[in-house]
């Protein structure tokens, strides 16, 4: 599905994007140098894309280690495990993305990537890599904003039930300490 919809935005980016010249002069050699040009740079936007839900499950799987649900489930977009809570907000932030109309804001990128990257120029590594430096930089803040309360909550209320175990060794702290933490 994924391949036909990426086909389809080809098909109907490509007469905005091409003029009749660029393909009547790109013969051969020329023509396969613009499909890994245009590839590379489809690569470093989509990898830049894919960066920021994965720093928002990467945040949301630190949430679910700190109040205990690490390994209730598997993931179910690949073979690694993954927390229920870290695939539930994922889930819902792409569905939030597609409510919202913001896949939008994506297909206009991609369509708005060719008048600053003009069609077979291949990008410089080094602007490739700031990019992907400073999405990191991006997400990963943006990502510590929406997930830094619950942080917070967990670390405070696992340090109450560390000290209140301490006080009283004989109440079974971890097991009342666990409704605390999913509230």
């Amino acid at each position: 599905v994924r391949l036909y919809l990426a086909l389809a935005l080809a098909l109907a980016a490509a007469p905005g994007v091409l003029d009749g010249n660029t393909l009547k002069l790109a013969r051969g050699g020329l023509l396969l140098g613009f499909v890994v040009a245009e590839c590379i740079v489809g690569a470093v936007i989509g990898l830049v894309c894919r960066i920021y839900i994965a720093a928002l499950e990467f945040m949301m799987t630190a949430v679910s280690n700190y109040i205990g649900l690490n390994g209730l489930a598997a993931g179910i977009d690949n073979e690694d495990a993954a927390p229920t809570l870290a695939t539930l907000i994922a889930l819902s932030a792409t569905l939030l993305i597609l409510l919202l109309d913001l896949h939008h804001v994506l297909i206009r990128t991609v369509l708005d990537s060719y008048g600053r990257i003009p069609l077979g120029v291949m990008v410089e590594p080094e602007f490739g890599l700031r990019l992907l430096a400073s999405t990191l930089d991006i997400a990963f803040k943006i990502s510590l904003q929406v997930t830094g309360p619950f942080i917070v909550y967990a670390i405070l209320v696992n340090v109450l039930f560390g000290i209140l175990g301490k006080l009283i060794p004989q109440v079974p702290s971890y097991f009342i300490s666990i409704p605390f933490l999913l509230m």
